[in-house]
């Protein structure tokens, strides 16, 4: 990945994502790219820089793609599932989704990750307090 961040740093644009990223200037937004180029920009960039990522994107189908592109080219990557609203009782609900969750989070306590990826929906529903969950 050295050769493709020394490749993307000629670019003007992308040359200025990169010193935002190595300045901790975050949050950062990227728009415009194909859905593994994303995957291929932004965990490269996580590397170059050194460090972990928390990706958070628009739709639930959108965070499972990009995990998914970040494991096949660089690993590591953990998907938080929004919480699974049911009208039915609480007995066919299914408690996989909060076991997924409970994982994911168990990983980002531990700083056992190198991407987190979710949807703007998971992103933005309560989890329990870091030291209810140690």
């Amino acid at each position: 990945m050295n050769a493709f961040i020394n490749a993307l740093k000629k670019s003007k644009e992308i040359s200025s994502v990169i010193e935002e990223v190595e300045a901790n200037t975050l949050p950062l937004a990227i728009t415009g790219l194909s859905a593994v180029n994303k995957a291929v920009l932004l965990g490269a960039l996580a590397q170059s820089a050194g460090k972990k990522a928390v990706i958070i994107c628009d739709t639930e189908g959108n965070a499972v793609k990009l995990c998914e592109d970040l494991n096949s080219l660089f690993g590591d990557a953990h998907f938080i599932p929004s919480k699974d609203f049911s009208p039915a009782g609480t007995e066919a609900r299914s408690r996989d989704y909060e076991r997924r969750r409970l994982g994911v989070l168990a990983k980002i306590c531990e700083n056992d990750y190198s991407f987190i990826v979710l949807s703007i929906e998971a992103a933005a529903q309560l989890t329990i307090p870091k030291s209810e969950l140690k």
